[in-house]
């Protein structure tokens, strides 16, 4: 009971009615995501997350029909494919990056983070600079952000161990299978929750990167659109909704 009230209180909370709601004539998306609690998740209560109250708060303020419950949840590499070849597609969130740049277009940023690469305590790894993690095993998701980073710092895909979501490279790690993975802290934190482990168990040995988070849509998708959704995402921070949702689920930006 406590549980549906607080739910109530958070859909409430963060409704529309400060802000106009402008109607234009958009197509259908599609639109995907993919399981990376606090971000985007499915739980009993249904699909949750703060970047998928954001994207549905930008939809209703547009004037669209379409709502969380279009939202597919896929693993990323395929959402990643689906997004890149096919247009009228959404795919959220990403990181972007050099590589990516050029080939999505742009709404956001939702946040800026940092990827620190995470040890288990009790092996005592001390990294002074890049160069000290050749000797490792890595954990990465196939296709992520996280893996384009080790892929950077000069870790071959030889020494990762790859996987679908980031909660099951948090298994593997906890089992020792890998020595370290690289992960935003929100994120890391929620997967180390749901699998019912204990955080002091890990820690963070090397910041790697900081990056942003958006809403990638595919690129021949019309600026006119582009721009109307950022519009949207801008209305939606400068009123504070959107500071508002990630307080709501215990975030900071």
């Amino acid at each position: 009971m406590n549980r549906i009230i607080i739910l109530l209180f958070i859909s409430l909370a963060i409704n529309l009615n400060s802000v106009d709601i402008v109607n234009y004539d958009f197509p259908k998306f599609s639109i995907y995501t993919e399981d990376w609690k606090p971000y985007q998740y499915i739980d009993y209560d249904g699909i949750r997350g703060i970047s998928v109250d954001v994207m549905e708060l930008m939809l209703k303020y547009l004037g669209s029909s379409q709502d969380r419950y279009d939202f597919e949840f896929l693993p990323w590499t395929r959402a990643y494919n689906l997004t890149i070849n096919n247009s009228d597609s959404i795919l959220f969130l990403m990181t972007q990056t050099r590589e990516r740049k050029d080939l999505f277009k742009w709404v956001g940023p939702l946040k800026t983070y940092n990827n620190y690469l995470y040890a288990r305590k009790d092996r005592n790894i001390v990294i002074n600079n890049k160069n000290d993690l050749y000797k490792y095993k890595f954990g990465s998701v196939k296709d992520d952000a996280s893996e384009l980073f080790l892929l950077k710092l000069g870790i071959s895909l030889d020494s990762m161990i790859r996987a679908n979501v980031g909660s099951d490279v948090v298994k593997v790690l906890h089992k020792g299978r890998i020595d370290m993975l690289l992960s935003e802290t929100s994120s890391f934190l929620s997967d180390v929750e749901t699998l019912n482990l204990n955080h002091k168990d890990f820690e963070p040995v090397y910041l790697a990167s900081t990056s942003q988070l958006f809403f990638a849509f595919n690129k021949d998708t019309p600026d006119e659109i582009i721009n109307r959704f950022q519009d949207a995402y801008n209305t939606l921070e400068s009123s504070g909704k959107i500071d508002q949702i990630f307080k709501l689920y215990g975030e900071s930006r």
